[in-house]
C-alpha cells in the first residue's frame, strides 16, 4: 500500500512512507483448481502477513514467500517477482509450476525454492541478485531450465540436492559458486550453458555416495571445495575421461567401507585431480 509508482498515493501519507521488503502477505496457492495461472504480473514486496498452513490451520501474521504453491498446478507467463523478505517463490507438496519468461529477482533469501515432490518447468526464466541462492533444489524435487539466467545471487547460483535438466543458460556473478550438487545426481552442464565470473566456475560436489554414479568429462570441473566426498558402503562412483575434478584445503575424496572408485581416463583424455588454483 507504501508504492506510490502504480495507483496514485493509496495510504494518503505523500513521500512520508516509502515501500519495502515484507510490506505484505503475498499468494497462497494450496490444492487450488489446475486452471491457476498468472500473465504479465507483477508481484512485489512481499514477506510478512496471514499464512496459512498446507492444513488450511491459519497461522496468523508471520513470515510469507512472494509466491506459495502447495499440491497445486501453476502456469506462469511473463511473471514478476521481487524484492521480498522471504523466498520469492516456493514449491512443496507436489507443487507443479510451468514457467515462460518469470523472473525472480532481489529478494532476501533465495529466488526459487523447489520441495517435497515437486517441479518446475521452466524457458528463459531469470533468478538475479538475490541474498540466497538462486535457485534450490532438495533431494525429492527435479526442475528443469531452458535459456535460464542465473547471475548475481549472494551464494550458489543453484544449490541441488535433487534433479536438474539444464539447457542454453548461463549462470554468471554468483556469491560462492555456480553451482553446488550431489556425487550422485550431478546435472549434466555440457549441454550449452555459459558458466563464467562466478567466484567458483565449478560443479561443486560434496556428501556421501551409496549407489553407483557416474562424472562425465563435460568441460567444466568438479570442485572439492567444501566438504568430503564420501564413497561408501554400495558405492561405485566411475569418473570417465576428461573429467577435471580440483580441490582446497576444504575438500578431499575418501572411499571407504566397502566403497569403490574407478578412473577411466585415456591417453588422449586423461582424468585430472588437481588444485583449485590450478
Amino acid at each position: 500500500v507504501k508504492d506510490d509508482s502504480v495507483g496514485g498515493d493509496t495510504n494518503n501519507d505523500g513521500s512520508a512512507s516509502q515501500p519495502g521488503t515484507g510490506d505484505w502477505g503475498g499468494l497462497q496457492f494450496i490444492r487450488a483448481d489446475s486452471g491457476s495461472q498468472l500473465a504479465n504480473t507483477m508481484i512485489r514486496y512481499t514477506g510478512i502477513g496471514p499464512r496459512y498452513r498446507n492444513d488450511l490451520a491459519d497461522l496468523g501474521a508471520t513470515d510469507t514467500m512472494g509466491i506459495e504453491v502447495i499440491s497445486s498446478t501453476l502456469t506462469l507467463n511473463n511473471v514478476s517477482v521481487s524484492s521480498g523478505s522471504n523466498q520469492q517463490m516456493l514449491l512443496a507438496e507436489g507443487g507443479v509450476v510451468g514457467s515462460v519468461n518469470t523472473a525472480l529477482s532481489y529478494g532476501t533469501d533465495s529466488g526459487l525454492t523447489v520441495a517435497a515432490h515437486s517441479f518446475w518447468n521452466g524457458f528463459e526464466d531469470r533468478f538475479i541478485g538475490n541474498r540466497n541462492d538462486g535457485i534450490r533444489i532438495d533431494e525429492t524435487s527435479s526442475a528443469t531450465l531452458t535459456h535460464a539466467l542465473i547471475q548475481g545471487n549472494q551464494r550458489y547460483g543453484i544449490l541441488d540436492n535433487g534433479h536438474l535438466t539444464i539447457f542454453g543458460s548461463t549462470l554468471t556473478a554468483n556469491g560462492v559458486a555456480a553451482h553446488q550438487d550431489t556425487p550422485a545426481n550431478l546435472a549434466n552442464f555440457d549441454t550449452g550453458n555459459r558458466i563464467y565470473n562466478n567466484t567458483l566456475n565449478a560443479i561443486e560436489v560434496r556428501g556421501t555416495l551409496s549407489q553407483s554414479t557416474v562424472w562425465p568429462g563435460q568441460g567444466l570441473a568438479y570442485a572439492l571445495t567444501s566438504g568430503r566426498v564420501r564413497v561408501d558402503t554400495g558405492g561405485r562412483l566411475t569418473i570417465q575421461g576428461g573429467a577435471i575434478i580440483k580441490g582446497n584445503r576444504n575438500g578431499s575424496l575418501a572411499v571407504v567401507s566397502g566403497g569403490q572408485l574407478v578412473s577411466l581416463g585415456t591417453s588422449s583424455s586423461p582424468v585430472v585431480i588437481t588444485s583449485v588454483k590450478d
